[in-house]
């Protein structure tokens, strides 16, 4: 009887383990079928992501080939990210907050000034779907070799301004409701503008809230 029990304890263990590396196996493609679907409409803005990874051992997941782009303007990407890599603070969970550092890579992100542009925001916006997406505390972002291009196509002649292989930080990224108040993130990057000339840019604004609101 006790063997019987034995056996029927082992088998039990034996299913769960295997459901366990099935459902470790099927979680990447779970997330990013999530993470799709939440940015197949934000409002103005549509995105998709290639790849997930999942990395338990660390409290991490990884994010690839991202890109978002605004409806109106299909012929500019507005962000696009090789590798986004999200690792979770275990001590500040074990407190009962989720705080993250997170690792840009390669990203680029494109502002257009368009005049023409008078629409007033949606209510379902990317802010929005970020908050989402990623409700977190961010401590760090740290960006490697990043790029900032701003265009005008209407301006004669046209503009493309490009800061280029951008290093840096930003801290004190939330996601926490924008209600009662900004919540502002420090930044502190360094990079390359006019082919050769070597810029600093550092300052302080919301990228979730008022971009009228910052400092530069």
């Amino acid at each position: 009887m006790v063997a019987r029990r034995y056996s029927y304890t082992l088998i039990i263990i034996v299913l769960l383990l295997i459901a366990l590396i099935i459902l470790r196996m099927q979680l990447p493609s779970i997330v990013k079928d999530y993470l799709n679907g939440k940015m197949a409409d934000i409002g103005e803005y549509q995105g998709e992501i290639a790849d997930v990874d999942i990395h338990l051992w660390r409290g991490a997941y990884s994010v690839d080939q991202l890109e978002i782009t605004k409806k109106d303007q299909p012929e500019v990407v507005f962000f696009k990210a090789q590798t986004i890599d999200t690792s979770v603070s275990w001590a500040a969970l074990l407190a009962g907050k989720v705080v993250a550092d997170v690792d840009l890579m390669n990203a680029e992100i494109h502002l257009v000034d368009d005049e023409t542009d008078d629409k007033p925001e949606e209510k379902s916006t990317w802010r929005q779907t970020v908050q989402e997406i990623i409700p977190l505390q961010i401590d760090r972002l740290n960006i490697d070799n990043g790029e900032i291009h701003f265009h005008n196509f209407t301006s004669d002649p046209p503009v493309h301004l490009v800061f280029y292989q951008l290093n840096g930080e930003i801290t004190n990224l939330s996601n926490t409701d924008r209600n009662e108040g900004l919540e502002y993130a420090n930044f502190d990057v360094e990079g390359r503008l006019f082919d050769n000339a070597d810029a600093t840019l550092s300052g302080r604004l919301d990228p979730l809230g008022d971009f009228h609101n910052f400092e530069l």
